[in-house]
């Protein structure tokens, strides 16, 4: 028997119903389906309930909602997640590409075994303190970032690039972020876009108050470390806060050893994904002309 677990975002609008619409399709079909417990609860359906481990017995994880709980999914899941298939019911969803609507003909395929798995490469932030020890460890799908925990203030930071002298900025902060989470937080600071089948690492600064510091792609077995001046600063992974650092102490971010595996049932374009979700380009003509 196949088994696919669900994490759901029971905040989105109408994810109850997709829910409870998904796990009936599936037991029609003779899947094992397991859920969160509030998921379970959510649908009146405590029987399907299973804690994280459990589902990373599945052969598919189901994600509803948006690519923020694609992130959350990661984090729960920590190692050995199997390959994430993303329902978008939010609104950009680069991660959470699947229209709901489309949701049951992606499982069809998913079932049948006509689909394919991509890895992307994940991100290592440690921790360090004044002497170089590593504190504590965090891992993301999306980014690092460091900014200021005093609002608009700049902080001092002084970066290094595989081991070459340090720059020194002065800047709300810096994202150093992987090919998925350029067209995220650091797209949003005017860094790059890499195609998500690249490896390597995008540095940008935040606001930096010099012009010469613009963001810069890094090779994948480069390490980029970033000590803070006085005021300290905050860590967040993917979005979420983590740790603060005071003045001495900085981290530093590597290409993880984890990779994160996402389920594609339909192949599609990089550019299309641009095209569909940012307006990349422009609108195409209806006659075929730009």
């Amino acid at each position: 028997m196949q088994r696919i677990g669900i994490i759901a975002n029971l905040e989105k609008e109408n994810c109850r119903e997709h829910l409870a619409s998904l796990t009936d399709w599936l037991a029609t079909r003779g899947v094992e389906v397991r859920l969160l417990p509030e998921a379970a609860l959510a649908i009146e359906k405590p029987d399907l309930s299973a804690e994280p481990d459990a589902l990373r017995e599945a052969t598919v994880i189901v994600v509803l909602g948006g690519d923020g709980t694609i992130l959350r999914a990661l984090r729960l899941l920590d190692v050995d997640a199997p390959p994430l298939l993303g329902v978008n019911l939010g609104g950009l969803g680069f991660l959470t590409e699947i229209p709901s609507d489309a949701a049951q003909g992606a499982l069809e395929r998913v079932l049948a075994g006509d689909f394919e798995v991509e890895s992307r490469m994940m991100l290592e932030a440690r921790l360090m303190d004044e002497g170089g020890s590593v504190l504590a460890r965090y891992e993301g799908l999306n980014d690092a970032v460091l900014d200021s925990p005093f609002g608009r203030k700049m902080v001092k930071l002084t970066v290094s690039i595989a081991g070459e002298p340090p720059d020194r900025y002065s800047a709300d902060g810096i994202v150093i972020a992987t090919p998925t989470g350029s067209t995220a937080y650091a797209l949003a600071a005017g860094g790059p876009l890499l195609r998500p089948g690249l490896e390597a690492l995008v540095v940008v600064p935040l606001c930096a108050h010099r012009l010469s510091l613009r963001p810069l792609v890094v090779a994948p077995n480069e390490e980029v470390t970033a000590h803070v001046g006085n005021g300290g600063a905050r860590l967040f992974m993917d979005g979420v806060a983590v740790n603060r650092l005071s003045a001495g102490q900085g981290i530093l971010v590597a290409r993880s050893p984890r990779r994160a595996a996402f389920v594609r049932p339909t192949k599609r374009a990089f550019h299309t994904v641009l095209r569909q979700k940012l307006g990349w380009g422009g609108a195409p003509d209806p006659d075929g002309e730009r």
